[in-house]
């Protein structure tokens, strides 16, 4: 499909014909060409606590991580995205070798979660409830996705 030569989706799929030959891309239907360049359009909660290491360990115990799990899996499938994205710098798992990490914040129960994309954790102070976590991470997810910082 060539409409015009100086369309973005001719040099799109210029680019991508580079790295993967024309006759590799028609094996692909447009679905499975979206979810091998994009990932997958939800986060499934089971595998993310699978894939995650808690820090310091004895913090495994604390109410504030099961209900960090018991909030992802209320979440919608866009917001778990967007956690991803704040918690990780992309709105996708990593992949299975990689870990994914709860860090416990202190003791300031009016604090944001906060993240350190690099090291794919988030930092998660010890709030009293359940709807306190829920609301301040909501807040932080989404509010950070507001703000464009790198990622949406």
């Amino acid at each position: 499909m060539k409409v015009g030569s100086n369309l973005p989706i001719n040099e799109f799929v210029m680019g991508l014909q580079e790295i993967v030959p024309r006759e590799y891309l028609v094996i692909f239907t447009p679905e499975m060409l979206h979810l091998l360049v994009c990932g997958v359009d939800d986060v499934d909660p089971d595998q993310l606590e699978q894939m995650t290491d808690v820090t310091p360990s004895e913090f495994k115990n604390e109410p504030v991580v099961q209900w960090f799990f018991e909030c992802v899996r209320e979440m919608t499938p866009q917001d778990r995205c967007l956690l991803l994205a704040f918690s990780t710098g992309a709105s996708s798992l990593p992949s299975k070798d990689a870990r994914f990490r709860i860090m416990r914040g202190d003791d300031d129960i009016d604090a944001l979660p906060t993240a350190h994309t690099c090291f794919k954790s988030i930092v998660l102070p010890r709030y009293q409830s359940k709807e306190q976590l829920q609301q301040k991470l909501l807040l932080a997810i989404r509010n950070a996705a507001a703000s464009d910082f790198g990622f949406a």
